[in-house]
């Protein structure tokens, strides 16, 4: 790059992103290409794509940036990072650069492709962060476009409905007041009445004659109070069903707008895939996140799978798959996480069954068999013995469960009691006894694996046609993709960042916590919810795509349209928008 000079990492970029190419070195190991960080190899550096002092420019132009498909494809080469030179050094794990001179020319033409983006983006826009918001405009036109409706249109709409119910309410609170107030003016008296006779006279007939009364001059307002208390009633439900997020219309509308996204995205890139999960995931959990990662760009569900090679060492003597594994997924009633790395037990049911010496040893030489129906006794094979060092005199002892009238229900000499795996025994002393009996079963570790586990729960969607398990999916299922996918954390960091930062004195809003005495802490910002300033540390994980996407896909925090009763925030939709349709895209 001509004119460049060779300077310090940008301070300003987040910490905790890879930097070094690890994963490149990873694949070239094999080959025997040295492990030299070929970024200080090849004497170059990339700009700051979160700073627009690099080009002393921060004007915001559409010029050069026509069409939604461009913009997108022109941003998607401004975020790559230096994980993904392994694609230009190694487009294979098979196909490696011949010499280091080679490798060293690629990554500076790698660097040079992404500067070059850079500064186009810089320029127009002031930051690849403001570009991302860019495109998200293009996108979210196109989509409302293709939906039949506008989140203006979907907005204004929900609040006719929601000043209508409110309306309606006040007139029901305010007809409520007035049957209320009536009621206790004509039953006033006769209380007083049934004070003065006081508890001596109840039952008399004197006190008869009064309730009589009363009941008499109330019950025409007490028909009016009751008729008024269920219109309250009807109209406070109605009210609170809109800002509940249960609205019939309103997740039909958030469900148009949610297809639009998908539909206007997949013009620019592969959306949906397969996710590879790991094969101890039970099946409704696979397919709640099956669900959940159709609306997902493919680039984005390659990068996951990719993910998923396999490392082994030893741990408390099983074998342990480690390194980077196919995520193990579930469902929970508890709080939904991702966590990149947990050490799942790999578990088996078998019979019950021990290594044992000194046991038995009498009745195998006087009989070849136990004399007691709880357990039997088998010799170990030769090939055991040589396994196990050539210990003499062990045996298998496998232990059984011997049938009771009590607990296994009614049963015969020649009839076994309901259930599989009953055996008869008869004993070798006295044929005479005899029982009925089945091997226990145990469940044994047969190895562990670290691998990513991912859970999600019913917490319930805002979006027609979606199941419950899905905003809570996509939500988790994006954390799982800030680990697989460069530049994603990048682009979040920034965002909240520009969101967080006082414009005229450059001071971030401070952190607070999220709950009284939490652990968690956030930059509130003006976000529709705290957490979605969440800071994690580290630079990689934030709360903006996974709160993002589970809003724009299945409605909840109003879609980040106004729905709901929650106030809009088109600034993240944009944002969430751009990231979808840009980060993470793979040349074709």
């Amino acid at each position: 790059m001509e004119g460049m000079t060779r300077r310090p990492a940008p301070a300003r970029q987040p910490a905790g992103l890879p930097i070094g190419g690890q994963f490149a070195q990873a694949r070239r190991a094999p080959a025997g290409i040295a492990l030299a960080d070929p970024w200080d190899e090849a004497g170059v550096d990339l700009l700051d794509p979160w700073d627009a002092s690099d080009t002393g420019s921060g004007f915001d132009s559409d010029s050069g940036m026509e069409g939604m498909s461009t913009a997108a494809r022109e941003l998607a080469e401004a975020v790559r990072t230096a994980d993904d030179i392994s694609m230009v050094v190694s487009p294979t794990p098979s196909v490696f650069v011949s010499s280091p001179a080679e490798e060293k020319e690629a990554v500076r033409e790698f660097v040079e492709e992404i500067n070059a983006a850079r500064r186009t983006l810089i320029a127009e826009h002031g930051s690849v962060e403001a570009a991302t918001r860019h495109v998200g405009e293009k996108v979210a036109a196109r989509a409302e476009e293709l939906a039949g409706i506008t989140a203006l249109e979907a907005r204004e709409k929900f609040q006719v409905r929601l000043d209508e119910a409110t309306r309606v309410r006040e007139e029901a609170e305010e007809a409520l007041t007035k049957a209320s107030v009536v009621l206790d003016e004509v039953g006033t008296p006769f209380r007083e009445m049934l004070v003065d006779l006081g508890r001596d006279q109840a039952g008399s007939e004197e006190w008869k004659a009064v309730r009589a009364a009363r009941d008499e001059a109330v019950r025409p307002h007490k028909a009016t109070y009751d008729e008024a208390l269920q219109r309250f009633r009807d109209a406070s439900s109605v009210k609170n069903r809109l800002k509940g997020g249960s609205d019939p219309q309103a997740q039909e509308d958030l469900r148009r707008l949610a297809d639009g996204y998908q539909a206007a995205i997949g013009e620019v890139r592969g959306v949906g895939g397969q996710m590879v999960w790991n094969d101890r995931s039970a099946k409704k959990a696979r397919e709640a996140f099956d669900e959940a990662a159709a609306v997902f760009p493919s680039d984005w569900i390659d990068a996951s799978n990719e993910k998923n090679r396999e490392e082994t060492r030893r741990y408390r003597g099983h074998t342990v798959s480690e390194g980077s594994v196919a995520p193990f997924v579930k469902l929970s009633d508890r709080r939904a996480h991702y966590i990149d790395q947990k050490m799942q037990k790999k578990t088996t049911r078998g019979i019950d069954r021990t290594l044992s010496r000194g046991f038995g040893e009498k009745d195998m030489a006087t009989w070849g068999r136990s004399t007691d129906p709880y357990r039997e006794y088998v010799p170990l094979t030769r090939e055991e013995r040589d396994e196990r060092g050539g210990v003499e005199g062990a045996m298998w002892r496998t232990h059984y469960t011997v049938a009771r009238y009590w607990e296994h229900g009614s049963f015969d000499e020649d009839t076994p009691p309901r259930g599989r795996g009953w055996e008869k025994w008869v004993s070798p002393e006295d044929p005479s006894r005899t029982a009925w009996r089945r091997p226990k079963t145990v469940v044994n570790t047969t190895g562990y694996t670290n691998s990513p586990q991912i859970t999600t729960n019913s917490s319930g969607t805002a979006a027609s046609g979606r199941t419950s398990t899905f905003a809570t999916s996509a939500h988790e299922l994006s954390h799982r993709f800030e680990h697989a996918v460069s530049g994603i954390g990048h682009l979040e960091g920034e965002f909240v960042k520009r969101r967080t930062t006082d414009p005229a004195t450059g001071e971030r809003e401070p952190l607070k916590r999220l709950y009284s005495r939490s652990r968690e802490y956030a930059r509130p910002d003006n976000f529709i919810t705290s957490y979605m300033g969440k800071e994690y540390g580290g630079g990689t994980y934030h709360e903006v795509l996974s709160m993002g996407t589970e809003a724009i896909y299945g409605g909840t925090s109003g879609g980040l349209i106004g729905m709901n009763g929650k106030k809009p925030d088109e600034d993240m939709r944009t944002f969430i928008l751009g990231v979808h349709a840009s980060a993470g895209r793979k040349r074709r």
